[in-house]
C-alpha cells in the first residue's frame, strides 16, 4: 500500500464507519495470544468455516467448529453484547486515537479515509 496517497488527520471516521465489517484475521488472534492480550481475546467471536464451506461464528460462549478463519470483534465479555463503536476509541479535543494502535487489528491499520485522500504526484 502506498502511504504516500494518504494522510491521517486523527478524526476518528476509520472508528466509527462501517463498524459491522471489522474483522480480526487469525494473523490478529496469534498476535494476540503471543502477547497474552487475554483482554482483546475475550472481546472476539471466532468465525469457524464448517466442513460445508458456510462460515460462521462461534457465538457467545460457544463450542467451535470447523476451521479457524477470522473472528468478529468487539463484543462485551460479560454481556456477549457488540460495542456499538470501537471500545479502544479515543476523542481528545478535535483529534482521536487508538488505545491499542500498537496491537490493532490489520484491517483497521490498513483502512484508507477516503476523504483524506491525496492526489499522487
Amino acid at each position: 500500500m502506498d502511504m504516500n496517497i494518504w494522510e491521517c488527520v486523527r478524526c476518528g471516521k476509520c472508528c466509527m464507519e462501517n463498524w459491522d465489517f471489522i474483522f480480526a484475521s487469525v494473523e490478529d488472534l496469534e498476535r494476540w495470544k503471543r502477547e497474552g492480550r487475554k483482554d482483546l481475546l475475550a472481546m472476539t467471536r471466532p468465525i469457524y468455516k464448517g466442513e460445508e464451506g458456510k462460515p460462521r461464528t462461534a457465538g457467545f460462549r460457544k463450542q467451535p467448529q470447523g476451521r479457524l478463519v477470522a473472528a468478529d470483534i468487539w463484543f462485551n465479555p460479560e454481556t456477549g453484547r457488540k460495542y456499538r463503536q470501537c471500545p479502544f476509541f479515543e476523542s481528545k479535543g478535535k483529534k482521536a486515537g487508538c488505545r491499542i494502535h500498537k496491537t490493532k487489528p490489520r484491517v483497521c491499520r490498513d483502512y484508507i479515509c477516503r476523504e483524506h485522500l491525496k492526489a499522487v504526484r
